[in-house]
């Protein structure tokens, strides 16, 4: 957050391209130690190779960012010994709503993972799905809406430029995501075939393809909603993204709840993607 405020992108874009080899690395140690009869799957050492690549690649992360600010940073004794209260005020009513959210997300993803459960195939479907609609967004949408959150902040009191910004930001996501959605509407079937390796049965790339499908409807409104949550932080308006999202999650529940109705494992998992 604080390279981002300040324009330091680059570093802000490498550190999790780090992570991620060290993890998957980390992953790849983990599947040679098992394969063919070797390690067990379940075993101390497997399991340590495992989790330290997670646990090495976040401490990379870490250490990267903090050398990246390190000249943004207070002194350790000036961090310690000065303690300003009001600062801390702000940090811990922002903070509050920021809880507020997350609990939100976690209670309607533990409540869909237990409506899912009843059907096989209908949980890994949406996991799956909503893992590929994530990928446009995080490749295009992230990178429009970090690099426009620093310029957000600057232009706080300057109503005309920040109207600007927000214009350019939405202009932008629109520009890159809407072929993007296409994409994966149209070419829906394919990506499904592609994520289960192509060895999925029939019944597995129908699903699949059918929540890849809806949920190309959800990539726009998902990235406007994020734009949304960046323009109420810049604002120091934690309170609006917080109960958004608790609405957001609401009709989630809701929707979750009536798709549990339906009779076949297709119906349960379009009411999720529909509600989400």
């Amino acid at each position: 957050a604080i390279l981002t405020s300040e324009g330091r992108l680059a570093r802000v874009g490498i550190t999790p391209v780090l992570t991620n080899l060290i993890t998957l690395g980390g992953i790849g140690m983990y599947v040679l130690l098992t394969r063919d009869g070797g390690t067990d799957a379940t075993s101390s050492l497997a399991l340590l190779v495992l989790g330290g690549g997670s646990t090495v690649g976040a401490a990379v992360t870490t250490w990267v960012q903090l050398r990246g600010c390190r000249d943004l940073l207070p002194k350790w004794r000036t961090l310690v010994g000065g303690f300003d209260r009001e600062p801390m005020r702000e940090l811990a009513r922002v903070s509050r709503w920021s809880l507020v959210y997350v609990v939100a997300n976690q209670i309607g993803l533990v409540t869909v993972i237990v409506a899912a459960g009843s059907s096989a195939g209908v949980l890994s479907a949406y996991q799956y799905a909503f893992a590929v609609m994530q990928l446009p967004y995080a490749i295009l949408a992230v990178t429009a809406l970090s690099a426009s959150y620093p310029a957000l902040t600057r232009a706080v009191g300057d109503q005309r430029l920040f109207d600007n910004v927000v214009r350019g930001s939405a202009g932008l996501l629109v520009l890159l995501l809407i072929p993007a959605a296409a994409a994966m509407a149209l070419f829906a079937d394919w990506v499904a075939a592609g994520v289960l390796s192509f060895n999925g049965s029939d019944r597995e790339v129908a699903l699949l393809t059918s929540a890849v499908q809806i949920y190309a409807l959800a990539l726009l409104p998902f990235a406007f909603f994020q734009l949304l949550n960046r323009i109420s932080y810049a604002r120091r308006e934690p309170r609006s993204p917080a109960l958004s999202n608790l609405a957001v999650n609401a009709v989630l529940i809701a929707g979750a709840l009536l798709a549990t109705r339906s009779d076949s494992a297709l119906g349960l998992l379009r009411g999720f993607v529909l509600a989400y």
